[in-house]
């Protein structure tokens, strides 16, 4: 499970849509509003936010605009650039199969709130996005972002036109479904229970402009650091929450826990306070996960869910689960989960 509430997301995501916002007439005060985020850190540099940090920033972002496909316009200023060491690993591949692998393996070095995946489907090259998280009503927002950022960084690889392309959209049309193809040149569909970036598996091997091998593997033994250090992370942060899923209806406090990982409550503290996280954050970020997990793959009631989670009374569940996710768990099953 991704903890929501570790900061891993590099705040130039967090920057650039503060910038778009900004730029259209919003104060940034209304932009971070409940996100804890100062702008000293949103415009710092070497700085990273939380998923749930990025994703109230988002939801502010959406329905402080009033409109839709504010996505569209977010992703279509995130360019090669945004990716970091990542982006150096793609421009100085040999071509365009190897660039594609290495955004593949090492995407979740930018982002956790998707996952990237490349691979070969017939006469077919794909690149997938999945939720790697419920983004819950922040989907067509997240994917519209996504893939109009990757679609332009792929184009340009290309840069030529390509005979034969698609996007797949895994949520139904949008109303302002038109706009789309501001952005994108090739067919649409909606619906298609995948997020997809299709072409003509024939461009492969077309060769990357500035292809340097060394510049290759520097980069790319960034990336894997990075990755091993994200991986890291995630080994105690796994312990914790293998022993709270052992009694999801009682879970201890932080002495208890600390006693179970056999160490003491102030050595548990300063290990997560180093992985930018704390006890409260990772039972917190179970406890969505743990929810959401119910709400969508369980004949529980809301009320039933309540209750295996240790919660007395039903709305202390409500409100907890809406500062996770911004919706209520009832309306979470109806219109996200179903």
């Amino acid at each position: 499970m991704t903890n929501l509430y570790r900061s891993t997301i590099p705040v130039t995501y967090s920057r650039v849509l503060a910038d778009l916002m900004t730029e259209r007439g919003h104060s940034l005060e209304s932009i971070l509003a409940n996100s804890e985020l100062s702008e000293k850190e949103v415009f710092g540099r070497d700085f990273y936010v939380s998923p749930v940090q990025l994703t109230r920033m988002v939801r502010n972002s959406v329905k402080l605009a009033g409109d839709s496909g504010l996505g569209l316009k977010y992703g279509n200023r995130l360019d090669i650039s945004t990716l970091g060491t990542l982006g150096n690993a793609v421009v100085t591949s040999q071509n365009i199969q190897q660039a594609l692998e290495v955004i593949s393996r090492y995407f979740k070095t930018r982002c956790l709130l998707v996952n990237a995946r490349f691979f070969i489907d017939g006469e077919d090259a794909v690149i997938e996005f999945e939720e790697a998280v419920g983004l819950g009503q922040n989907l067509p927002f997240t994917m519209e972002s996504v893939m109009t950022s990757f679609y332009k960084i792929v184009m340009s690889m290309i840069d030529r036109d390509l005979v034969r392309g698609e996007l797949r959209f895994s949520y139904p049309e949008p109303s302002y479904s038109d706009e789309y193809y501001n952005y994108f040149k090739h067919f649409i569909s909606f619906d298609r229970g995948a997020n997809q970036i299709r072409f003509d598996a024939s461009v492969l091997e077309t060769d990357m402009p500035f292809d340097n091998k060394e510049a290759y593997l520097l980069a790319t033994q960034q990336c894997e650091a990075r990755l091993q250090e994200l991986t890291k992370m995630n080994s105690l942060i796994t312990r914790v929450k293998d022993k709270l899923r052992d009694n999801p209806t009682n879970f201890p406090s932080l002495n208890l826990m600390a006693e179970q990982c056999f160490m003491s409550p102030r050595t548990l503290t300063r290990r997560l306070r180093k992985l930018n996280t704390s006890y409260q954050q990772v039972l917190d970020g179970f406890r969505c996960s743990l929810a959401i997990e119910y709400l969508r793959g369980s004949g529980m009631t809301v009320d039933e869910i309540s209750r295996k989670m240790g919660y007395n009374d039903p709305s202390n569940f409500g409100r907890a689960f809406k500062s996770w996710t911004g919706q209520p768990p009832s309306y979470y099953r109806v219109c996200v989960a179903a």
